[in-house]
């Protein structure tokens, strides 16, 4: 007559939203004792299913601690250590001619080769790190007299 089953009228109505409120605080309290465990752990924790667990983490927002994992250089763990010394490691120049960087090339000019060694003060290139972008008036500086 009214186009329902006989069984939907004598069917008690569950509160699920009540029931997963419930199942929060004990996720909750879980993660209290253990702050790493996933929805797996809590499942086997609690004896409840871990898609039911899932679900209610997911729905209420609720994430296990992950803690982030440090980056390292692997390929510098590989390498033996370097044979000489960083001897200018804890020095800070305050004047000039303290610590030079230097650069060793060669340029093919004219069918020869011409070798190019350049030096520059390390104290330079401290003045002008602060700039934002390469300027011109890094390259423009007068060669230190000796």
């Amino acid at each position: 007559m009214i186009g329902i089953t006989h069984s939907t009228l004598y069917k008690e109505r569950v509160d699920y939203q009540k029931i997963d409120e419930l199942i929060r605080d004990q996720i909750l309290g879980v993660l209290d004792k253990h702050p790493p465990y996933g929805h797996r752990r809590i499942a086997i924790e609690l004896k409840l299913g871990k898609k039911k667990v899932r679900r209610i983490m997911n729905s209420y927002g609720i994430k296990p601690y992950k803690r982030k994992a440090r980056w390292r250089k692997r390929r510098d763990e590989r390498r033996k250590p370097q044979p000489y010394p960083n001897l200018i490691k804890n020095i800070c120049p305050f004047k000039p001619g303290v610590i030079l960087v230097g650069d060793f090339t060669h340029i093919k000019y004219q069918g020869k080769v011409l070798y190019l060694a350049t030096f520059k003060e390390v104290k330079d290139y401290l003045l002008y790190y602060h700039k934002k972008r390469p300027h011109i008036s890094l390259g423009m500086r007068p060669p230190l007299k000796p």
